[in-house]
Order: structure tokens, then sequence, then C-alpha cells
């Protein structure tokens, strides 16, 4: 028997693909574990989420950001997650109060739902097999 480990980033076990002897282990430690992606989902004000203002009553939106960097200027509990474009100038737009059953299908962009760990390390998914393309980003050293 062969073992192999495949190290993997921003997983979203709901895209990842069912595997025999495969398991997916997630570490709980990990910023990005604290948060779960929903791909080509559009929460936004008026369909799931509610817009979240910066404390000067500006919308929160964030032009040129890394995904860690939209991640960072969430504050918890108010803001619970953000909407993120990649492909439309690296922008993300801050939300609160996401209903993610009433957000709209939207290709090139996902939500980013704030989950927090509750103070587990690992996590084990048995015959689940995440990886690029399915539910994962390749981790490149």
């Amino acid at each position: 028997l062969e073992r192999k480990c495949f190290l993997r980033s921003y997983i979203s076990l709901a895209e990842c693909a069912p595997a025999e002897n495969q398991d997916t282990w997630i570490n709980f430690n990990s910023p990005s574990s604290d948060w779960e992606r929903h791909a080509n989902l559009n929460c936004m004000e008026g369909n799931g989420a509610t817009d979240y203002l910066l404390p000067d009553g500006s919308e929160g939106e964030l032009v040129g950001a890394t995904l860690q960097q939209c991640m960072d200027a969430c504050p918890a509990p108010n803001c619970t997650g953000f909407k993120y474009k990649p492909f439309d100038g690296n922008k993300c737009f801050l939300r609160s109060y996401i209903s993610l059953g009433e957000c709209a299908a939207a290709d090139k962009q996902d939500t980013w739902v704030y989950v927090g760990n509750g103070g587990r390390d690992w996590e084990r998914h048995p015959n689940l097999n995440c990886m690029e393309g399915w539910g994962a980003t390749d981790y490149l050293l």
C-alpha cells in the first residue's frame, strides 16, 4: 500500500469528489479553515445578505485584495463573510447576515462565510478527495 499526502488549501467539502480509500483531513488551526467557500454564489444586499458597512458608513469593498486580506478585513461578529471576485480585479465585498439559500448563482465569484474553528485541531473526512478543481486549491511549498 502506497501512502501519499497532498497539501491543499481553501477546502470546500461540498465540492470534493467521492473516492474510496482516500481521506481528506482538515487542520482547524489554519486561518483558512475558519472560512467556508461557496463557489459561484453571489450573496448581496437583497439576495441573501446585508452589506457590511465600515465605521465611516461606507460599504466594505476592497479592490486588489487577496483572499487573506478579505478575511482579515471582516471583523467578527458583525461581518459574517464576503463576496470575492478574483476575475474582476480581486474585489471583495464584506457582508453580514448571510442566508446562503437566498443567494443568487453567479459565475466567477464566490461567497466566503466565517464558520470559526470550534477549538478542534484536525477533522477526518473519509472517502473524500479534495483536489484542484474539486473543492480545493493545491498548496505549493
